[in-house]
């Protein structure tokens, strides 16, 4: 039987792929800013400026692991308006359109993260919160999925859907003792 967390990695990574361009443009522009004290010191007074702390920065993360490629976009986000003053210093920084990308992404992927954080405990019980977690993150794809709004969050959903259905989508090809766990732990009993 599979690892929740390690499924939810493959669900996500999934979606990271569909927002790879906007992704890229954030995660150069962080590389280029850490890659000079100069550059970095020049962010850290623009973030001043913007009314941020004086060590202020944005993590790198690691292409590998999704919750790191996570928290630096959603670092990013909050300082967008630096970025966008430290625009001039580079080619190629990000564009509204990355921005708008990534704030959609993250919203979403708040869900996953706090998913992953939660049934990675190791000094508690998780197996009672997987049954919730499943259909919770079910209803999420599925409402981005539908969600006309959005075309790019909308393909987004429809990876990570699929992802999703390949693992959780047919109750018949899960494990049996796994369902029955999961009802158990419910408090739906059989005889």
């Amino acid at each position: 039987m599979r690892c929740m967390c390690h499924i939810l990695n493959l669900i996500v990574n999934d979606g990271l792929k569909e927002l790879d361009s906007s992704i890229k443009v954030i995660r150069n522009s962080v590389i280029f800013i850490h890659s000079s004290p100069s550059r970095l010191n020049k962010f850290r007074e623009f973030a001043v400026l913007a009314k941020f702390s004086i060590t202020s920065t944005v993590p790198m993360d690691v292409k590998t692991r999704w919750n790191a490629t996570y928290k630096m976009l959603e670092v990013a986000l909050k300082y967008r308006r630096v970025f966008e003053r430290m625009a001039e210093e580079w080619l190629g920084p990000p564009v509204a359109d990355d921005w708008e990308n990534t704030k959609a992404f993250v919203h979403f992927l708040k869900n996953f993260y706090d998913a992953t954080l939660e049934l990675s405990a190791s000094k508690s019980p998780t197996s009672q919160l997987i049954y919730q977690s499943l259909i919770a993150l079910q209803v999420e794809i599925e409402r981005k999925r539908l969600d006309d709004s959005d075309p790019t969050l909308k393909k987004v959903a429809h990876a990570m859907k699929l992802k999703f259905d390949k693992y959780w989508g047919n109750w018949d090809n899960m494990n049996p003792s796994y369902l029955l766990s999961m009802f158990w732990i419910q408090g739906i009993h059989f005889r």
